[in-house]
Order: C-alpha cells, then sequence, then structure tokens
C-alpha cells in the first residue's frame, strides 16, 4: 500500500493561480470578446494585491495555495 498524498499539489496549486489571474484581467470577457473580433480595449481589471484570501481545508493543497499567496 502506498500513499500518493500531496503528489499533484504544486501542480493544482498553479492551476488556481491560473484562474485566479485569469479573473483578476477579465479573461471570460476578453475570450468573448476575441471571438467576436471586438479589440475595444475596454476590460476592467481587479488588483488582488493586498486582498485577503479564504482558504479552506489546509491540506497539501490548500498549503501550497497559502505558500503561493504568502511569497507573493
Amino acid at each position: 500500500m502506498t500513499n500518493m498524498s500531496g503528489i499533484y499539489s504544486s501542480v493544482i496549486a498553479t492551476q488556481i493561480f491560473v484562474f485566479i489571474t485569469s479573473f483578476d484581467h477579465d479573461f471570460p470577457k476578453l475570450i468573448r470578446s476575441q471571438t467576436q473580433c471586438l479589440w475595444n480595449g475596454n476590460v476592467e481589471t481587479i488588483n488582488v494585491d493586498g486582498k485577503t484570501f479564504c482558504i479552506i481545508r489546509l491540506e497539501s493543497i490548500g498549503r501550497e495555495v497559502a505558500r503561493g499567496f504568502k511569497a507573493h
């Protein structure tokens, strides 16, 4: 018996940062504009610097996410 717990924690934590960054820069709106060939530059962004995040369940993935936010 082996336990693979935590083996993908850093990969999943990185993916979480990608999602947060994409929503930070209104990526869904950018994709919709791109598919409609609209390039008007009217994209509102939200700066996540200095924001507080709540991480539920500090297991291996949550610890990696917390470590990344602390490093940021």
